[in-house]
């Protein structure tokens, strides 16, 4: 530490220096000490020989610098070519330190290092790995190698294609810093080079397995068949005509004839229909009756406790029914429209109905009470509006040879029900039929998802249907309210269906 001298200690230093220089003592040898910031210095003169040691002892440890010294402007000058120059001054038996005079160049005293842990740096292909060190006092730092080369960087590989397309191809990778090493994979064997496109042809194996498509390949020639992403099935065949296919088991519309009754509570486990129905329907095609209802056909109605996800995971798709075979079962699937359906749930499950969700209805066996010649359906089976688009009708928007509904009933109904050939005709009831018929129809789990609201709780719950009649305004057909009461509505409302088939002479 650097320190300017009182005036008073400058003439007794001057005095002490005069009396050395004049011979008043006859000692060679100067002996003065200091003590500051936990170090202590001891200084040695040699007057004979103008030369000094400065030792310094910090917490045990000793460190010492010798040279030579010389007087200059009243102070006494060591120089050490480790130190530089040190002015100091003397008072008794202490020496301190002064400002040294200007042209003295003084040096920083080395660092006893103490050094850190260190950081280590992986080496790559070209450089060896290596730990920088840094002094816990001064900040220096020090970089140690370890004399070893890291790993090479491989990038993502360039394939490159075989010669023919019986070649396999390989993969070669290279190294990202020294851009020489490389390494080659080839592909494993069960690849190959084709270049396969798909063609028109479509082979049919059956409807036990799903339809496949030809492949061709572009360069060869080569061809493959490979399954459609649709997993839709082939045809079924009916060689014998009793109605059932040969192959998977079920009737030419996809209802299945595989129920089980493990838990022997008289109902089939999964779509929860009396044993004794379906064995009838299958047994009587033609009609199955029942406890006062008749059995005609079959209709999706009950939500199904299969995700939709896995059925078409793992289902197979029969196209020309529009079907979804998953395990021993028939499903349909349809999604939910926009509307809000507040906390309505499924009547087969008690699922919470949510809006624009697909879900999984089974196809069941469908449910008719007779009056007369016709087969009036026993419940609102699903939804629809008696038109879609009335604007095209000519001013006549409900009638009902030109409805939109009545095009469903022959298409889409009948088809689907099985009953296409079969029945004479597919209507809805007229106003003067509802006198003659029980008022309130309950709601499928099928028309609740088209947009049909229920009234009511459990298995009592009714809903709005249409009837045939038209109303006073072109525009307005003639509804049964949940709780009987015929009122008017638009044609284009959602309402439930509740059809009355004729069936054909003889059956």
């Amino acid at each position: 530490m650097k320190k300017f001298i009182p005036i008073f200690a400058v003439v007794i230093l001057t005095i002490a220096f005069l009396c050395v220089w004049t011979g008043c003592s006859e000692k060679e040898t100067f002996v003065y000490t200091l003590s500051e910031e936990g170090r202590a210095y001891t200084l040695t003169l040699d007057e004979k020989e103008m030369t000094f040691v400065l030792s310094t002892e910090k917490e045990g440890k000793t460190t010492e610098y010798a040279g030579e010294y010389f007087y200059q402007e009243g102070s006494i000058v060591l120089y050490n070519d480790t130190l530089g120059y040190r002015s100091v001054g003397v008072n008794g038996d202490n020496f301190f330190f002064l400002t040294n005079p200007e042209g003295l160049e003084e040096k920083v005293l080395p660092c006893e290092h103490v050094w850190g842990e260190g950081t280590y740096t992986q080496g790559t292909c070209r450089k060896y790995g290596y730990t920088v060190f840094t002094c816990q006092k001064c900040g220096e730092t020090k970089k140690e190698t370890d004399g070893t080369y890291g790993d090479h960087d491989l990038d993502g590989g360039r394939h490159y294609e075989g010669a023919t397309c019986a070649d396999y191809g390989y993969t070669v990778y290279t190294c990202r810093i020294c851009k020489e090493y490389t390494e080659r994979v080839d592909d494993p064997e069960s690849s190959d080079n084709h270049r396969y496109q798909p063609t028109e042809t479509i082979r049919d194996d059956g409807c036990d397995t799903a339809l496949k498509r030809l492949y061709v390949c572009s360069k060869c020639g080569a061809e493959k068949y490979m399954q459609e992403d649709s997993k839709a099935i082939g045809a079924h065949k009916d060689e014998n005509e009793d109605g059932v296919c040969d192959v998977c088991g079920r009737l030419k519309n996809g209802f299945s004839t595989q129920h089980k009754d493990n838990d022997e509570d008289g109902k089939c486990d999964i779509c929860k229909v009396k044993m004794s129905v379906l064995e009838g329907v299958l047994r009587f095609p033609s009609g199955y009756e029942e406890e006062g209802k008749v059995y005609l056909g079959f209709y999706p109605q009950t939500v199904a406790p299969q995700s939709v996800k896995d059925i078409r995971a793992n289902g197979l798709y029969d196209e020309g029914n529009d079907l979804w075979y998953y395990g021993s079962e028939s499903y349909v699937l349809r999604k939910t429209g926009s509307g809000s359906y507040g906390e309505r749930t499924f009547l087969g499950n008690g699922q919470a109905v949510e809006n624009n969700v697909e879900y999984a209805f089974l196809l069941q066996p469908l449910a008719f009470v007779r009056i007369g010649d016709r087969y009036v359906c026993d419940g609102i089976i699903d939804a629809g509006a008696f038109q879609q688009d009335y604007a095209v009708i000519g001013g006549y928007s409900n009638e009902w040879d030109s409805s939109t509904i009545s095009k469903y009933l022959t298409d889409v109904f009948l088809v689907r029900s099985g009953l296409s050939e079969r029945a004479e005709s597919a209507m809805l009831p007229t106003e003067a039929d509802v006198s003659d018929m029980t008022k309130q129809k309950s709601v499928s789990d099928y028309a609740l998802a088209g947009g049909v609201l229920y009234y009511g709780w459990g298995s009592e719950r009714k809903g709005d249907w249409l009837t045939m009649t038209p109303a006073e305004g072109n525009d307005s057909v003639k509804c049964v309210v949940y709780s009987g009461v015929i009122e008017d509505v638009p044609v284009t409302y959602i309402r439930g269906i509740v059809p009355i088939i004729r069936l054909k002479e003889g059956e």
